[in-house]
């Protein structure tokens, strides 16, 4: 069951200290997008006009954000294969914590983090959960951002159910 949480904390990534990281895994796969593979050809650049609006098309998303999880959080080696494309799960040696970094861009990444998100199982950033629409157009892939809209409803009634609870018991 996936849930939401205030838990992650999210700070810059810091290139000048790249060795500080150790990525598990990080594979992109066009059959994982609805849209067509040649981003230079004429059919792409219709489906780009099509379906992405002004800020996708043109708004460039900070890039360097990494939400971490919480320190008591962890992950075997199979769960760190848990990720949507355009995101990593790193572990941040410094810090010694894993995280959830954006390796993609150009466009809202936000249902490809809700995608790792929800793969990884151990909550869902409040702050993420927030942003996401229904409709927003940067698919991992129409269906999967569907089910996944229907995961994140599923949480928040929870935590509705959750809230409503706590005031009954302070009242």
């Amino acid at each position: 069951m996936t849930f939401l949480t205030n838990d992650f904390t999210i700070k810059d990534f810091d290139s000048n200290n790249f060795n500080r990281y150790e990525f598990t895994k990080q594979k992109l796969d066009p059959k994982d997008y609805d849209r067509p593979k040649n981003e230079s050809s004429k059919e792409f650049q219709k489906w780009a006009k099509n379906n992405l609006d002004f800020s996708e098309l043109y708004e460039v998303p900070m890039m360097n954000a990494l939400r971490y999880y919480p320190n008591f959080v962890s992950f075997d080696e199979l769960e760190c294969q848990n990720t949507s494309g355009n995101t990593t799960l790193l572990y941040d040696k410094e810090l010694e914590c894993w995280a959830v970094g954006i390796t993609g861009g150009g466009i809202n990444l936000g249902p490809h983090l809700l995608d790792t998100f929800i793969k990884l199982n151990k909550g869902i950033p409040i702050e993420l959960a927030e942003n996401i629409e229904a409709n927003c157009r940067a698919y991992v892939n129409e269906k999967q951002h569907a089910n996944n809209c229907k995961i994140l409803a599923e949480a928040y009634e929870e935590e509705a159910k959750r809230l409503k609870n706590k005031a009954k018991a302070l009242r």
